[in-house]
């Protein structure tokens, strides 16, 4: 089954980045883009509109995670798939600014982002 739904990934390690943009792809995800700083997710999201944005809280570059995804909410409503290795940050409090947002403790499974993406693909009618 091909998936129309448009994919946003951004993270500035090289490995997880590469496992969930091969692995999405392999599993029928054609439209997978990739960031590794904030202000390339915005530039690509404002150009793109994505439906997902899986975001890592800690970034290279001038804004974390929360920052650029805020700044993405402004002007898209896509479902916010956050992971971070930081577990002692308060993620519960941050989420509830944004319309559609999930936590995910690193290190990440692709079967677990790939659930949840389908649930929200579901929700939107955007398979073929």
């Amino acid at each position: 089954m091909e998936h129309k739904i448009k994919i946003l990934i951004v993270e500035d390690e090289v490995i997880t980045s590469k496992y969930l943009e091969k692995g999405l792809q392999k599993s029928g995800y054609p439209f997978v883009q990739c960031a590794t700083t904030g202000e390339k997710a915005i530039e690509l999201a404002g150009k793109e509109n994505p439906n997902v944005v899986i975001m890592d809280y800690s970034l290279r570059g001038k804004l974390n995670g929360f920052e650029a995804a805020t700044i993405i909410s402004s002007s898209c409503t896509p479902l916010f798939i956050f992971i971070s290795a930081f577990m002692e940050l308060d993620f519960n409090e941050n989420l509830e600014i944004f319309k559609s947002a999930v936590f995910f403790p690193k290190p990440i499974l692709l079967s677990d982002i790939i659930t949840i993406i389908t649930q929200w693909e579901n929700k939107l009618g955007g398979t073929e």
